[in-house]
């Protein structure tokens, strides 16, 4: 085992010591698991933000991150990072993520600890497409990163450009045309993308304090060949509409931390400018009155959105005063945001503008009730109490306060319970508010009518809407044990939120949705449905309940060494194991208050989108060693039977798996932890079996089955890349 090996298990059996770095919130506070450098290398990520992912799908609940001890204005350009600028990820369990402001949601927080000397210089290609070659993706990577103690600076420069699939190039399945009713062959399936991004991240020590600071600039094109109907029903069999969809966003953002004693204080300040543009151009002759332009290329529709948002956020938190179990600590949270949303409809020449103004703010005070030289019930282990209040406020609407109770046993060192009991509101976002109204063509979706998939318009935008409430209850229990060279961890939660007034909308008729909502359904004399009003609105309340089990294994063979005047270290031999499944018990939607609830599980709002599945399980295990680095991950859905109120109409839906393998390896002194740069060339094979969903409908004309290809356009795909380093890495 490595000398760094063998320091981490020491620390994690021990209290931490933070020696050469600043003070944090959590220095008093051992985390729960460690993942080495080591452990993090077998999952063989390209960047941090997929890293993060990658150990969020196996923690069950999405965790709250900070970098370094501190939580940072924006994680954009820290989730470009390459993975092996980390030295280790730190778990810690609720109510840890209180102490940086989050919401007390009953979820874990990450700590991603930066090494402390670090210099990294790529450049990676990216080549491939789906294996019937109908679609093919072509991409470049510069990324360069520079830690030297506090001192951090990082670079990404990226561009992609990813193909559309047309219909023409999918089969027809059980006499369901490739778009419905309109049975065009040259529409996109799925659209083709061009993007641009670049993002730069530095920090570095002022005054007292640390200075994190982060830049990031974005452009996203998009663009896709339509079907041939328009928003009144109008077939337009010789014609073609092209839909066109640019982003330019940038942003910025800072966080200035500071200690004083055990006290910690932070600034978050954050900028960002948003213009997205949307235009859908139909080619047609002069005599087509569908356009407002006059040619043979009309724009049918032109609406930009423009979204300027600034944030301050700052935090305030330390001990109060120590009692026998240990400290009682108050943390305070505010923050301010500012929006402007100006809408351009530029064929009517229109320009609303919305104003967004809310002020957010939370108090927790967490009181030590039992410690281990508590007299009598030190035997219990720690408990710990975090009660919170929130108030947030919205201009023009008003204010809501809510609150939380956290609690944390830790019972012994392996094992630790905690609960979470939250009651509170939330106002609708900008976006749902001020959105601007959009008819979003050739959208598939399942109709009942015809017992198969049509491509409608979709009109979407902003609406007034009311505040909605929530009540949630988290319990989770996590066990940690090292058994020789292997380390297991355990963890389960249970999470029950009921909603009022939730925010929803209706993405596909169904004879109980028509019947109630008429308005949101518009179909043409012929019965051809041309439009839905997709538009999010208040239902009466939501109800989801649900149970995740995790299982996480990992182990490190002992690394080896050559002998001579060139002595190498290999790196051992990394394998790991995780196993992740989540158990939805329930979930009920109840539109209206005289309206019964809907059981989501048996009834979905959604066939097309994905209809919620009462379990669902994710494998993903991987072995690294010195050159070579295999990654396997399977995930597995259950089926579906979905009964109409009629009892003729059905769905059922088989259960899905899908099996994605990537193999990478190294070319250099790969072995070598002192290593010069290394050239890496990484296979990626997504959906290997070639998956797709098997849907089948029953009606009184008999059963049919879903065309899968609509369902599931891409299909299987494999994707090669090439990783060359640039100059010298200190160290891997």
């Amino acid at each position: 085992m490595t000398e760094a090996k063998v320091a981490l298990d020491e620390l994690s059996d021990t209290a931490i010591v933070v020696t050469g770095r600043r003070l944090t919130p959590i220095d008093d506070i051992k985390p729960r698991r460690i993942l080495s450098d080591d452990t993090l290398s077998a999952y063989r990520t390209t960047t941090l933000g997929e890293l993060l992912e990658a150990i969020a799908q196996h923690e069950g609940v999405a965790p709250d991150v900070v970098v370094n001890g501190r939580r940072l204005g924006s994680l954009a350009d820290i989730e470009a990072l390459p993975p092996e600028a980390v030295e280790r990820v730190e778990i810690y369990d609720a109510p840890v993520g209180q102490r940086f402001g989050f919401a007390p949601r009953g979820g874990r927080t990450l700590n991603i600890v930066l090494k402390r000397n670090f210099q990294s210089l790529t450049v990676e290609a990216k080549a491939g497409g789906t294996t019937r070659r109908d679609r093919g993706l072509v991409s470049m990577v510069g990324r360069g990163a520079r830690l030297r103690g506090d001192r951090r600076l990082n670079a990404t420069v990226s561009a992609v450009r990813d193909g559309e699939v047309r219909a023409s190039r999918r089969p027809a399945v059980g006499g369901n045309s490739e778009t419905g009713v309109q049975g065009n062959r040259d529409r996109s399936l799925v659209p083709g993308r061009k993007e641009l991004d670049a993002r730069l991240g530095f920090s570095l020590p002022l005054g007292n304090g640390m200075l994190d600071m982060g830049v990031k600039t974005n452009h996203d094109r998009t663009f896709s060949l339509l079907a041939l109907s328009d928003v009144s029903g109008v077939l337009l069999p010789a014609q073609r509409r092209r839909q066109l969809t640019s982003v330019d966003a940038q942003d910025i953002s800072a966080t200035y931390s500071v200690n004083r004693g055990a006290w910690f204080t932070s600034i978050m300040i954050g900028l960002s400018h948003s213009v997205s543009h949307s235009i859908t151009r139909l080619q047609q002759d002069a005599s087509t009155a569908l356009c407002t332009d006059v040619g043979p290329v009309c724009r049918s529709q032109s609406v930009a959105l423009s979204t300027t948002t600034g944030s301050v956020d700052a935090q305030l938190g330390g001990p109060l005063l120590d009692l026998t179990p240990g400290q009682v600590r108050l943390d305070i949270h505010a923050g301010h945001d500012r929006s402007s949303v100006v809408n351009f409809d530029r064929l009517y020449a229109t320009r609303p503008t919305y104003r967004y103004r809310s002020t957010r703010a939370q108090v927790t005070l967490t009181l030590p009730l039992v410690g281990p030289k508590t007299p009598l019930l030190g035997v219990l282990g720690t408990i710990d109490f975090s009660p919170t209040l929130t108030i947030e406020s919205l201009a023009g609407t008003g204010r809501m306060f809510g609150r939380a109770l956290s609690a944390s046993w830790l019972i012994f060192p392996e094992l630790s319970v905690n609960a979470v009991m939250e009651s509170r509101g939330s106002f609708p976002s900008i976006a749902q508010l001020g959105a601007p109204r959009l008819v979003v063509p050739d959208v598939n979706v399942y109709d009942y009518r015809v017992a198969g998939i049509v491509a409608t318009n979709y009109l979407t935008g902003g609406t007034a809407l009311a505040r909605e409430s929530s009540d949630t209850i988290t319990l989770s229990a996590n066990y940690t044990r090292t058994f020789g060279g292997m380390s297991a961890a355990f963890g389960t939660t249970y999470l029950t939120i009921r909603t009022n007034e939730p925010i929803v909308s209706l993405p596909e008729p169904s004879p109980l949705l028509e019947a109630y909502f008429p308005d949101h359904f518009i179909r043409d004399a012929g019965g051809r449905l041309t439009l839905i009003d997709a538009r999010p609105f208040n239902a009466r309340r939501l109800l989801r309940k649900s149970l995740t089990l995790t299982l996480n294994l990992a182990g490190t063979s002992d690394a080896s060494s050559t002998a001579g005047p060139k002595a190498t270290v290999v790196r051992p031999l990394q394998w790991r194991l995780g196993v992740r499944a989540e158990h939805l018990m329930e979930q009920s939607l109840q539109l209206m208050p005289r309206f019964a609830p809907i059981d989501l599980l048996a009834h979905p709002l959604s066939i097309v989108g994905g209809a919620p599945s009462a379990w669902n399980l994710t494998l993903q295990g991987g072995v690294t060693g010195a050159r070579t680095s295999l990654v396997v991950d399977y995930s597995w859905r259950s089926g579906v039977h979905a009964q109409a109120q009629n009892g003729h109409d059905a769905i059922h839906s088989e259960p899905l798996g899908m099996l994605d393998f990537t193999a990478s390896r190294d070319f250099g002194n790969a072995g070598n932890t002192q290593s010069t740069p290394t050239f890496r060339v990484t296979g990626r094979i997504r959906n290997i079996l070639d998956a797709r969903p098997n849907i089948t409908v029953f009606s009184r004309a008999g059963a049919s089955r879903l065309n899968p290809w609509l369902l599931a356009p891409e299909g299987r795909s494999i994707l090669i890349s090439l990783t060359v380093p640039i100059g010298k890495e200190y160290p891997p």
